[in-house]
């Protein structure tokens, strides 16, 4: 947080409020109005609790300018910092998150000779309205400052690519290519949204029929889609599917990092890390794009060698506390854990492969590797979780494949070959396994979650993949 103190005679404050639409430069006029204030009189910086877009405890453009500030839940936590601290310059980010009567205490803190600069969202895409606490602030506002991004609006089947449209743009947009599930996804910037002008602007009812329609030309463009029961489900005939468990039907490496980065708190300089108290969820969605692991036949492994180090969050210098033999232990043992399947969740091709068996509409043999020298007769833990759940239905089987070491062992590719020669689709997160099964066998369809950075064969099927809320107890036969 950035605190800055030099006494100050004046005792007329003020409220200033600028609004506008995302990427239309508020917070970086904050941050500017703040560095040309703290040099020469007391200032303060607040942002709420609910901005975690860039950085937890700073306020960061969207052009990555960064400042620290102090990270609130209401508006009057603010007070508790002037009773302790003599601030007469206070600034706000994000001002749309807080309550409605937010006024209110702002008033009351420029009556008391405070100059509170404020920043925030004026529009609600979601409720096709003004958002009433920046609304609020404006009115009484002493210098109300209306800032415009430049339009977004790309015409061809509304994809943004490229800025062509460029008008001012005054309204945020949610982009029409997904739809929020929960208030965690409401918060985000580029990724999520768009700036438009008024020609240019779609009422959020209008975007919930649009995601269907646009996926179709998303998966021809890229090669993704969005849901593999939309995919198969018009299928004439029953398929059958062989189909991997680990990262298919619950997550294991990036379970194994976040429990590595929770129970060791605040060690590991490496990109996967996350600050202990992380949601899985979002450690699981940011694990992909910078995933330690590289992939043999036999399955997933650690990059990490007896040679390769990965520096110590907890030192400072050239430190290196733990090595990567200390890593590799702790993360098979973790891999190892007799609950680790118990305590994992379930993803959504699980969800959507569920709706497929429950509809008969899938034949599902499970195909999953394990190591003799760990499990003796198999893994029970997969044993276990598969009579809980996909082992209730008749349509569905369970194949544990052992392997003793690298390159000894069958794999799956050659036991699919051998034993389910007519299957004709496969499911794994494996790249190697899926291109033997394509030169075993051009007929069978091959698909893969898609998880950024792992490359595949032109030829496989990708499906967008995160956490679902499935429950075991969602596994009942009728």
């Amino acid at each position: 947080m950035e605190i800055s103190r030099v006494n100050s005679k004046e005792k007329i404050g003020y409220l200033k409020v600028i609004v506008g639409a995302m990427f239309a430069g508020k917070t970086t006029f904050l941050i500017n109005e703040f560095n040309s204030i703290k040099t020469c009189r007391p200032c303060l910086l607040f942002k709420p609790e609910l901005d975690t877009r860039y950085s937890q405890k700073e306020i960061v453009s969207h052009n990555q300018e960064k400042v620290k500030a102090f990270v609130i839940r209401n508006i009057s936590d603010i007070e508790s910092h002037l009773l302790s601290h003599n601030f007469k310059d206070i600034f706000i980010d994000e001002l749309h998150f807080f309550s409605p009567d937010s006024y209110v205490y702002l008033e009351e803190l420029a009556k008391r000779g405070i100059k509170v600069v404020a920043s925030g969202l004026d529009w609600n895409h979601f409720q096709e309205k003004p958002f009433e606490t920046t609304a609020n602030c404006l009115i009484i506002a002493d210098y109300p400052v209306k800032l415009f991004a430049k339009c977004d609006y790309k015409a061809e089947d509304n994809i943004i690519t490229d800025r062509i449209c460029n008008n001012k743009a005054t309204r945020t947009m949610w982009q029409p290519k997904w739809l929020p599930k929960n208030k965690e996804d409401y918060v985000g910037g580029k990724d999520k949204y768009i700036s438009v002008c008024r020609d240019h602007y779609v009422p959020f009812f209008e975007l919930t029929k649009m995601p269907e329609r646009y996926e179709k030309k998303e998966a021809k463009k890229t090669g993704v889609v969005n849901c593999l029961y939309n995919h198969f489900k018009n299928t004439p005939k029953k398929l059958k599917f062989v189909c991997d468990w680990d990262e298919v039907i619950q997550p294991l490496e990036p379970k194994v990092y976040y429990e590595l980065s929770e129970r060791e708190g605040a060690y590991y300089d490496a990109p996967w890390w996350k600050p202990n108290g992380t949601k899985f969820e979002e450690f699981f969605r940011d694990f992909w794009p910078n995933a330690p692991i590289y992939f043999s036949d036999y399955g997933s492994h650690s990059i990490y060698t007896d040679e390769s180090m990965v520096k110590s969050c907890l030192n400072e210098g050239n430190s290196f506390a733990l090595g990567t033999r200390s890593i590799k232990n702790k993360t098979n043992k973790i891999k190892s854990e007799p609950n680790f399947y118990e305590n994992s969740p379930f993803l959504t091709l699980a969800k959507e492969l569920l709706k497929l068996i429950k509809e008969n509409k899938a034949e599902v043999i499970f195909l999953s590797a394990y190591d003799k020298r760990v499990f003796a007769d198999g893994d029970p833990r997969k044993k276990k979780i598969f009579s809980e759940t996909f082992g209730k239905f008749p349509n569905c089987s369970l194949n544990l494949l052992g392997f003793d070491s690298e390159g000894k062992g069958q794999s799956k590719s050659e036991w699919i070959k051998e034993n389910v020669p007519d299957c004709e689709v496969v499911i794994d997160d494996n790249p190697n396994i899926l291109n033997s099964v394509i030169e075993n066998n051009e007929k069978i369809i091959p698909v893969a979650p898609f998880y950024p950075t792992i490359k595949h064969h032109k030829k496989v099927l990708l499906i967008k993949t995160s956490l679902s809320d499935l429950k075991k107890e969602d596994f009942h036969h009728e």
